[in-house]
């Protein structure tokens, strides 16, 4: 067995130049033959391959969504744009402020998305919360001198209380449809052996939600009549846009499949395990009383994704344009150094499986011919003084950003490492395949905890999972700070 510190290889194999773009199933097509319909339209694969060579998979194509879906969220935003609207008895300019900040601020207190079990009381602090922009921006039209300040606070008043009731209006009719069965939405339980939360929410329409399937650990979904079927048909068939899990079944032979299964645009929620205790911040949701936690992972959500690549191009075309200066002049050493040719080209692995080069200005000189490439290079005699100081304040990476703008990476991610090693780290750590769920990047929250060259690949691939299933805009913000200082320091090689 590996152990779980292993570190990097010391090295002896050498890259292959790949003129075709190509794939690393990994994230969403590795697992055991029970989950394979799930992560890949293909038939089972062995687990003895762990990553292999393979053409871009097509996207699934999308099947019905559920009765009312499209209705829920916008009667939810029509109710807020409602409820600013009527601040207009104040003063138009105000009515029409709070008509265009109430969605958004509503969403940033998290009262834009479904739940099992709304309540208008449940929300009011929230509600007050999201309330607080709406009030800055009254008080800027304010300081403008367009309004009084008497008009500020009658007109948030009335926003708070019509808030409040247009949301309670809302809240009325999604569970009446829902009781009605115009709104549904499929659920894969796992681990719910005794039936109890299914007889909780068949027993509760206006939850909203309809069981059709109960999996355990290993990934197959049992029904009452006795036949089983893979959790990759179930979902399928029936485009299932939650799984909720029970606490015993939490462990790691569940995870594994999970994890693969949450990636897919599906909303995971846990049962708060009964301890006598609620987590600090309370539980998000319940069904019929049984607490659940919705577990985010926020870059599932398109707007996270698009703000993430949109940051992406703006910092790095911004970046490429103000360190041309920088890039001449080490491209002029380098060049001087190593002579001709100052890129260094080398198939690395990406988002969702898929190969790419990545760019580096050359620290090294070649290899002879016939002479294989170490893994790690950090003290080799081939390195001249041009190349050693690029490396130790990470100039070597700037060609990098090119690769960011292009959209091979992010600013931000894992960092991105060669196919080989990608096939052998995924079977010796089977947590290691899930870090390609997110872009590669030039930084990372690895590379900042010192978890680069030759440490360990256990921790590492922690490091980058954490990232991943935990992003925000804040977490790359606070990584690209760090970074910065890691340079500067000349700690960041």
């Amino acid at each position: 067995m590996t152990d779980v510190g292993v570190k990097a290889p010391p090295g002896g194999l050498t890259v292959p130049r790949q003129r075709q773009r190509r794939s690393v199933r990994g994230i969403l097509d590795r697992g055991d033959d029970r989950t394979a319909p799930v992560l890949a339209p293909a038939a089972a694969e062995s687990t003895a391959t762990v990553l292999v060579p393979a053409q871009r998979r097509a996207p699934a194509a999308p099947g019905p969504a559920p009765a009312g879906r499209v209705p829920e969220v916008v009667r939810l935003m029509a109710a807020d744009v409602a409820a600013g609207s009527v601040t207009a008895v104040a003063a138009w300019e105000l009515g029409a402020v709070a008509a265009l900040l109430a969605v958004p601020a509503m969403a940033a207190s998290g009262l834009q998305r479904r739940r099992f079990s709304p309540s208008v009381l449940d929300d009011a602090p929230r509600i007050l919360r999201s309330s607080a922009f709406v009030l800055t921006a009254f008080l800027l039209v304010c300081v403008a001198g367009a309004v009084s300040l008497t008009q500020v606070l009658v007109a948030y008043a009335v926003y708070v209380a019509a808030a409040i009731a247009c949301r309670a209006l809302a809240y009325r009719w999604i569970r009446t449809v829902r009781r009605d069965g115009d709104l549904t939405y499929p659920v894969l339980l796992v681990g719910d052996e005794e039936g109890e939360l299914a007889r909780r929410i068949a027993e509760h329409p206006e939850t909203g939600l309809r069981v059709v399937g109960n999996a355990d650990v290993t990934g197959t979904v049992c029904h009452p009549d006795g036949s089983t079927e893979t959790v990759g048909t179930v979902m399928a068939r029936d485009q299932v846009t939650d799984v909720i899990v029970h606490p015993v079944c939490a462990g790691p032979e569940t995870s594994a499949w999970v994890r693969r299964v949450a990636w897919r645009a599906v909303a995971l929620h846990l049962i708060v395990p009964e301890v006598g205790a609620a987590p600090r911040r309370g539980w998000d949701d319940h069904v019929w009383g049984v607490p659940v936690l919705r577990m985010q992972t926020a870059l599932h959500w398109r707007r996270a994704r698009v703000l993430k690549r949109l940051t992406d191009v703006a910092v790095s075309f911004a970046a490429l344009v103000a360190l041309t200066p920088v890039l001449l002049v080490v491209a002029a050493l380098v060049r001087r150094e190593v002579g001709p040719g100052i890129l260094f080209r080398q198939e690395r692995v990406g988002l969702d499986g898929r190969t790419f080069d990545v760019l580096k200005f050359r620290s090294m000189r070649n290899l002879p011919p016939g002479v294989t490439s170490p893994w790690s290079v950090t003290s080799s005699d081939r390195i001249g003084p041009v190349g050693r100081f690029i490396r130790h304040y990470s100039l070597d990476e700037l060609p990098q950003l090119w690769n960011v703008l292009k959209g091979d990476m992010s600013l931000v991610g894992p960092r991105p490492e060669r196919p080989e090693y990608v096939s052998r780290f995924s079977e010796e750590f089977p947590h290691y395949q899930f870090r390609h769920r997110a872009p590669v990047g030039l930084t990372g929250l690895a590379a900042v905890e010192g978890l680069r060259g030759n440490t360990s690949i256990h921790d590492r691939a922690y490091f980058d999972n954490l990232y991943v299933e935990s992003w925000s805009y804040w977490a790359d913000v606070k990584i690209i700070a760090r970074t910065v200082l890691a340079v500067a320091r000349g700690t960041g090689s």
